[in-house]
């Protein structure tokens, strides 16, 4: 059975985003394994798992063709991200989607800290569609947060947090902080990037190095070419110059290491062609010397 024209990937996208978030618990960063997605968006969508049929290329229902293609989708746009082989979460621009996909409204965070707030606002109906289908190989985070369990007004406290990314194991505020554990990982992807630059900047170094020495290389070759062209030419027999040139001085009989202009016709002698270098003058044709 083919797929129908009108059913793409875009029609999975929100429900597959909406599945992803009751699954992860809309926390960012939660793995899941992408075969446990499969019965929730279908349910979401009031639809089995064959509902299209097989899709003959991939060797699997259309559904999950496209599930797979939803997700993808949603990775490009910044929503979703692969954990590892096999296994899809949320950012946390994703899990803020999500959380609008499924009807669950933001809250500011106070300007005060957050001691005794309450649950974040749970959407029954989608949780009571999904429940059923979270299998083992979801992957969850501790659920209980020493500032708030929600993730998305963890993140807003974070962005009005100015020593965010700071964190010092020396410091009495710090190990009081209730936003430590995450300060800690900022610390150690600050830490991390630092890292990867020094080692970009010692490989564009080798490069440039090897680079140096290469140009100095090719250019001592050239040079030596150019040398061993003047003995070959001031080692070649006497005999073979059969007449002096102006100013009474022997030419030699040489090969034409590049393109030149005959000292007498004033007319292009070919690289490699045969020719008579006279010291003082240059070099000319053949038949040039013999006349």
């Amino acid at each position: 059975m083919s797929k129908p024209k009108s059913i793409t990937q875009k029609t999975f996208s929100p429900h597959l985003l909406a599945a992803l978030g009751e699954l992860v618990d809309y926390t960012p960063g939660v793995a899941v394994h992408f075969a446990e997605t499969y019965a929730p968006v279908c349910k979401l969508m009031g639809i089995s798992e064959d509902e299209y049929g097989q899709c003959e290329t991939h060797d699997k229902p259309w559904t999950h063709r496209l599930v797979g293609l939803a997700f993808r989708s949603l990775r490009d746009k910044g929503l979703g991200e692969y954990e590892k082989k096999g296994y899809w979460a949320l950012t946390n621009m994703g899990v803020q989607k999500a959380r609008e996909e499924a009807g669950i409204p933001g809250t500011p965070v106070p300007k005060a800290a957050v001691t005794n707030a309450p649950d974040p606002v749970v959407h029954t109906a989608a949780r009571t569609q999904i429940a059923t289908n979270v299998g083992a190989n979801v992957v969850r985070l501790p659920s209980v947060h020493s500032y708030h369990n929600d993730p998305y007004i963890r993140g807003l406290a974070i962005e009005r947090t100015s020593c965010f990314g700071a964190f010092s194991g020396r410091s009495g505020t710090c190990g009081n902080c209730p936003l430590a554990h995450e300060c800690q990982d900022a610390v150690a992807a600050a830490k991390s990037k630092i890292a990867a630059d020094f080692l970009a900047a010692d490989i564009a170094a080798e490069k440039a190095k090897a680079a140096k020495l290469k140009a100095k290389k090719d250019k001592n070759e050239s040079i030596d070419d150019l040398i061993s062209s003047f003995d070959d030419a001031e080692e070649a027999p006497k005999t073979t110059a059969k007449k002096a040139s102006k100013g009474g001085k022997k030419p030699a009989k040489a090969t034409a290491q590049r393109e030149g202009i005959c000292c007498r016709c004033q007319k292009k002698i070919p690289k490699g062609d045969s020719c008579y270098w006279v010291k003082g003058e240059g070099i000319m044709h053949d038949s040039c010397m013999d006349d």
